[in-house]
């Protein structure tokens, strides 16, 4: 045992500097050992920028200033700060982008990171109706500066009254000469009312849509017996006729100042000549007028206007007699 321990204690001594510089080349390796497994490779991807590096770092923070990467107030790291290094991590930087929101009649500019519409607006504290509408919409995906509206949607449901207006019934009757009527029941409009749904958007109103109606009043509708009697009794008998009409009668006669005995269309002045409006009463129809007799139409004058007939007598006299009358005329077949 002790001739073994000298020769150990020899071989020292014979290769002692050998023995230090395998101590020594141990501890470099260890050391690089060390250094190399303590070096971590990471992903960092800031927006469309991707790059991996090697780093012995210990925070998200760190590695960040180590890399120069600078943050605004408004950007956005994951994972946090100060979250510790890792192998193979991956960090992703969301830079905050310039968003105007258009609400409520105003624009509002906010800095945000985040890229999914609806988050945006609850950054900005937006509250949404459940009718609102949102341009781009709520799942869009915004990747750069853009605008976002929000348009105010309101339905509410409201109530209309409207009138229905009546119905004109005719009753014939021969009662009544041709061309007269009569009313025997007055018309009188009904209500109804309308139940509607109103859309608003922004406090305008775009849409309606009638949901259902309710008649409140029925209409009464309006009686007119029409006259159907076609014949006039005049002492030689029934004569028949086409029109009965309520008129005013005046005469003048062919001495009358401007009168020159020669009517518009070209006839002799005579009694049986009746002066009409051309556009109420055509010319060349036959009349006959109670307490007149029968005429027709062949002349006209200034003051001769709609329902108004001047009748031509022989004299003066006559004329002047006559007056002014309203009276029921009839047109003949």
């Amino acid at each position: 045992m002790e001739q073994k321990n000298r020769k150990i204690r020899e071989w020292f001594k014979n290769h002692k500097q050998a023995f230090f510089l395998i101590v020594i080349l141990m501890f470099l390796t260890m050391i690089t050992s060390f250094y190399y497994f303590s070096e971590k490779k990471i992903c960092i991807i800031d927006e469309e920028q991707k790059f991996l590096i090697k780093t012995r770092e210990d925070t998200v923070s760190e590695i960040l200033k180590q890399q120069n990467i600078v943050l605004k107030p408004k950007d956005q790291v994951q994972p946090s700060l100060n979250t510790k290094i890792k192998k193979d991590m991956k960090i992703v930087i969301q830079r905050a982008k310039p968003i105007t929101i258009i609400v409520d009649g105003k624009k509002e500019r906010i800095f945000t990171p985040k890229t999914q519409v609806e988050d945006i607006l609850k950054e900005a504290k937006i509250v949404l109706g459940e009718k609102d509408r949102v341009q781009p919409k709520r799942d869009a995906k915004i990747e750069k500066e853009e605008k976002i509206q929000v348009v105010r949607v309101i339905e509410k449901n409201i109530v209309e009254e409207q009138p229905i207006p009546y119905l004109t019934k005719e009753q014939p009757t021969e009662k009544l000469d041709v061309g007269d009527t009569k009313v025997v029941q007055q018309g009188k409009n009904g209500v109804k009312e309308n139940h509607i749904k109103v859309v608003y958007e922004n406090g305008k109103e775009i849409k309606r849509e009638l949901l259902h109606e309710k008649i409140v009043i029925e209409p009464k509708n309006e009686v007119i017996q029409v006259g159907m009697n076609d014949a006039v009794d005049i002492s030689r008998g029934n004569t028949r006729f086409k029109k009965a009409m309520m008129v005013t009668a005046t005469a003048y006669c062919p001495s009358d100042p401007g009168v020159n005995g020669v009517t518009s269309v070209g006839a002799r002045l005579q009694k049986g000549v009746i002066a009409v409006d051309p556009k109420v009463i055509p010319y060349h129809t036959k009349i006959y007028v109670p307490g007149y007799g029968f005429g027709q139409a062949l002349d006209t004058g200034g003051a001769i206007e709609g329902n108004h007939i001047d009748l031509a007598m022989d004299s003066k006299k006559e004329a002047l007699e006559y007056g002014r009358k309203q009276v029921k005329i009839y047109l003949l077949d």
